[in-house]
């Protein structure tokens, strides 16, 4: 499994950090997850429209997981 910052993805996504900018807290992924109901601490949730649902509408939940 790659183990990737949150700094990381952001610079290589042309994103930007927003639960938090201190680089130094060295969060990193190990896990990528599409549903809100499988984010837990060390994944990522990528949110993505879906045929039923928007997966954007879940980004709260996945984030308080």
């Amino acid at each position: 499994m790659i183990e990737i910052s949150a700094a990381r993805i952001a610079e290589l996504t042309n994103g930007t950090l927003t639960a938090s900018t201190d680089p130094g807290l060295g969060v990193v992924m190990n896990l990528t997850v599409t549903d809100s109901r499988e984010a837990r601490a060390g994944s990522m949730y990528v949110a993505k429209p879906g045929e039923h649902v928007d997966g954007h509408d879940f980004t709260a939940a996945a984030f308080a997981a």
